[in-house]
């Protein structure tokens, strides 16, 4: 799967690319930790995310966006996920944290 940033301080910013397994979870928010930047997505330079905004998990064949309780929510496709309620993902999504948007794309798995 890959997040692009389509708006935002990220829009020039290349993909992050991912291959999740089940059980995995990747963490998104504003956090410098070398974990996060490592292993996540660190939206360093985008001060409406929060430090530990959301996470990415693949549960049951399926990838999974939860708002972790951010401060100022994520949305998805125009709708507001509601915090600790798995949204499903799916390719072509629109999913926004602060003020950075992504594409999501989304290859079999």
């Amino acid at each position: 799967m890959s997040l692009q940033a389509i708006a935002g301080p990220y829009q020039k910013h290349k993909p992050w690319v991912f291959t999740p397994a089940t059980g995995d979870s990747i963490k998104l928010g504003r956090s410098k930790s070398k974990k996060m930047v490592k292993e996540g997505v660190s939206l360093s330079r985008d001060g409406s995310v929060s430090t530990q905004h959301g996470k990415l998990e693949v549960r049951g064949g399926v990838i999974l966006y939860t708002d972790t309780q951010s401060s100022n929510g994520s949305i998805l496709n125009g709708t507001e996920i509601e915090h600790h309620s798995p949204a499903t993902l799916n390719s072509g999504d629109e999913l926004i944290l602060g003020d950075t948007a992504f594409e999501i794309t989304i290859e079999k798995l």
